[in-house]
């Protein structure tokens, strides 16, 4: 979006939300721009989702390998994006299907492949929110949607299309699991409130209000920079004991900890909840959590438990991200050892 401001020359506006049916026009402009920048071939997407919908797979396009793609790429991503955004808004199927057709003909003139998983994935959504009696009852829906979750776990759209379909077949529980992966990261997702509360009155569940604390903890810490005012939200979590929470409890503490030891620096509470979220061991959070613990001994000059911690990232993480970082606290470690 930011590159697409920056071509199209939009003012930003401060902290405020761009009007979709404004970027939308934008866009449309633009793309008529790209047409004859890039000579786009008229593509006849009804063809194409006929044959995506007989294996969900996209058919095979011609292989372009004769030019530079950097600008047609980056447009291309973008139209990807809005197209990901007309879908998840509610009340857009007029504006899906216009940049569904873009991104169709933008894909044409790109090499074979490219971007491909996402747009595969992307047009699962679409039938399961505008469609979905022509994709519902598809023999390897759930195995194409499962495979795109195990790429990644902070793919939330991934976990959010499954979260739909289990939905759609009044699996309520499994529906209940995928919602919460993702309000867990991102509490403003699109319509995910919406759909969690429908899961928990289907399951009758009374924890509106927990998802409610979680969220509101979250938008004091995140939009209104009151740390301390989130701490106290987020207290009042620690100590429930319900199904939804036991979703949501490794990333209250991870995000308590990061507050306490970032901001406030209380060094013995942010041990506390790292430590607890090693003994859960969900391992979206513990390696992060062995590095904070790391820090937080080194602040603190517990020397020997920061050693320990290093040893046990890397056993249990050899390919961390954390190592040239860790390698150059064990050094200072070795060198206020020899001092010492």
């Amino acid at each position: 979006m930011a590159l697409f401001e920056k071509e199209l020359e939009i003012p930003l506006i401060a902290k405020e939300r761009f009007p979709f049916q404004e970027l939308h026009k934008l866009s449309d402009e633009y793309f008529l721009s790209l047409v004859k920048k890039e000579q786009v071939k008229s593509v006849d997407s009804s063809l194409i989702l006929s044959q995506f919908l007989v294996n969900l797979e996209l058919p095979l396009q011609e292989d372009n390998e004769d030019k530079t793609y950097k600008e047609l790429r980056r447009d291309y991503a973008f139209y990807l994006n809005l197209f990901e955004m007309t879908i998840l808004l509610p009340d857009q199927k007029e504006s899906s299907d216009i940049v569904l057709n873009q991104v169709m003909q933008l894909r044409a003139l790109l090499p074979q492949g490219y971007e491909q998983f996402y747009l595969q994935n992307l047009l699962i959504l679409y039938y399961l929110t505008y469609q979905k009696d022509l994709i519902l009852k598809h023999a390897k829906i759930e195995r194409e949607l499962s495979d795109y979750v195990a790429q990644d776990s902070f793919n939330l759209l991934a976990f959010y299309s499954r979260g739909l379909y289990f939905s759609l077949l009044e699996n309520w529980d499994k529906s209940l699991d995928d919602f919460l992966h993702v309000f867990k990261y991102q509490t403003r997702y699109y319509q995910i409130f919406d759909k969690l509360t429908l899961c928990l009155r289907h399951l009758q569940l009374e924890e509106v209000n927990i998802i409610e604390s979680y969220r509101l903890s979250e938008d004091l810490r995140f939009v209104q920079a009151k740390v301390q005012e989130s701490l106290l939200v987020s207290e009042t979590l620690l100590k429930k004991k319900s199904r939804v929470y036991e979703k949501l409890r490794v990333e209250n503490l991870h995000n308590r900890g990061h507050s306490l030891k970032n901001i406030v620096k209380d060094f013995e509470q942010a041990r506390d909840h790292f430590q607890k979220i090693l003994v859960l061991d969900e391992k979206e959070r513990k390696e992060q959590a062995y590095y904070n613990l790391i820090m937080i001994e080194l602040n603190t000059q517990n020397f020997d438990q920061c050693a320990q911690y290093i040893i046990q990232l890397n056993d249990e993480f050899p390919m961390t991200d954390y190592r040239v970082k860790t390698n150059l606290i064990s050094l200072y470690l070795s060198i206020m050892k020899t001092i010492k």
